[in-house]
């Protein structure tokens, strides 16, 4: 209702972005409710180069939409993992949206996956913040609002669809000045 009155365009604008955080928190309060309900997982045998290869031509509409450039690596021949499609694809977007928060004035995302070992490594490393290097929850007062983060739930459902699948899950930081978020995923030979 405030978006819609507001004659000013400063307080119609916060009451917009107060409105899409609001919107993204119900979205992942329902999540993590969905994923706490204990999900049970439809493995199935999938082709993790073709599946990373589409999920990141979607990736990349967002990225170009916040001015992030985007890289995906592959240093992997045709390996199968057995994934429940839908989880490990929200596991990404998670990862994703994540780093896109963290960034709100652009900068770089690289996907890269490798073998290693029995397990295919899946990195997500992401630069910094661009500009002054705040990173602020709040909106200050004689200046443009900044970004509201989320509440974390995101990483934490990804980290939890990752171990249900038998992998490892860390984030650190890197040279960037941004973060990496290491996945490890068992290679079996059957989804057993």
């Amino acid at each position: 209702v405030l978006v819609r009155r507001s004659e000013e365009k400063d307080i119609s604008e916060i009451a917009s972005r107060i409105l899409q955080g609001t919107e993204r928190i119900e979205e992942s309060v329902k999540d993590l409710f969905r994923f706490n309900e204990g999900p049970e997982l439809s493995l199935e045998p999938l082709e993790i180069r073709s599946l990373l290869q589409s999920l990141f031509r979607v990736i990349s509409v967002d990225l170009e939409r916040h001015g992030i450039d985007g890289r995906l690596t592959m240093n992997i021949g045709n390996v199968v993992l057995y994934l429940d499609l839908a989880h490990f694809r929200q596991c990404i977007f998670h990862v994703v949206h994540n780093a896109i928060d963290s960034m709100p004035k652009g900068g770089f995302l690289l996907l890269t996956v490798r073998p290693s070992g029995p397990y295919v490594v899946i990195e997500s490393s992401y630069s910094g913040m661009k500009g002054n290097g705040e990173n602020c929850c709040a909106f200050s007062r004689n200046s443009e609002p900044k970004a509201i983060f989320g509440l974390g739930l995101g990483l934490n459902l990804a980290k939890q669809i990752v171990e249900l699948h038998g992998g490892s899950f860390e984030v650190s930081s890197n040279r960037f000045g941004g973060k990496t978020v290491t996945i490890a995923l068992p290679i079996k030979d059957s989804a057993s």
